[in-house]
């Protein structure tokens, strides 16, 4: 297959990755102002900005890929703030998600332990992004501009676990699906980055085209992820009408 067609195709993927984020960050701030419960609205307000946050990801990544900007400190300046900001939401989502999952469980377990390690894991982030941001911002290039690096990305692999094993533990049948679907994100987006990077910082692959198109193609599967824990929200079955609506119905026909 000539490079020019691998391009075709990592471009369509990027286009088709950057359209499903969109729409996760439209469908989860509609679907939270239409919910009554404030744990679903707030739950849809987290996921709409880690799409949002994949939006500007994309849009970053893809324009220096595509228009082939070169490694510059400039660059590298933005991919280290984009990097080190998404690490903060990152850290802050998974932890709230991980709450709610441990209140969801009638035994109140915690998963992993991650109540007591969630201090040295917050402090990690915390003071790590900070001074990584003070005194090294130029050290990430622009495809390590996601927080799915390093001992960030191994608090996230972390939660993920944690997240997959608390959400058979809830009693909520439908937080029980967003838990699942958000840990099967933060697990595959963290493996496909991993993934990228470790093929990009090694040479495996010699071919950029071809990098390009695999790794769109795993973040595909990330990204629909993420809109099914977004629409695990919202009811997909019609609400039953009240006995006195159903008997106006009946009388009118």
């Amino acid at each position: 297959m000539s490079n020019s067609i691998l391009l075709l195709i990592g471009t369509a993927l990027a286009v088709v990755d950057l359209a499903v984020f969109v729409y996760t960050a439209y469908w989860s701030l509609a679907i939270r102002n239409a919910l009554a419960v404030k744990l679903y609205r707030r739950r849809g307000l987290w996921v709409g900005a880690i799409a949002t946050y994949f939006v500007v990801y994309f849009l970053f990544i893809a324009s220096s890929r595509t228009l082939g900007l070169d490694d510059t400190t400039y660059l590298r300046y933005v991919a280290g703030i984009l990097a080190y900001f998404g690490a903060l939401i990152f850290f802050f989502l998974i932890d709230s998600t991980i709450g709610v999952a441990r209140r969801s469980d009638p035994l109140r377990r915690d998963s992993l332990h991650w109540g007591k390690l969630r201090w040295f894991f917050g402090f990690l982030i915390f003071v790590g992004t900070f001074f990584a941001l003070l005194f090294n911002p130029t050290s990430v290039t622009y495809v390590e501009a996601t927080p799915l690096y390093g001992p960030t990305g191994g608090v996230i692999l972390i939660g993920g676990i944690a997240l997959l094993r608390s959400a058979s533990r809830s009693a909520d049948l439908s937080l029980r699906r967003h838990l699942k679907w958000f840990g099967v994100f933060a697990l595959l987006a963290w493996a496909t980055t991993v993934v990228e990077g470790e093929i990009f910082a090694n040479h495996l692959v010699p071919d950029q085209a071809i990098l390009q198109a695999v790794s769109y193609s795993l973040f595909l599967v990330s990204a629909y992820s993420l809109y099914r824990c977004a629409r695990s929200l919202a009811p997909l079955a019609p609400m039953p009408l009240p006995e006195e609506n159903v008997s106006d119905s009946v009388a009118s026909t």
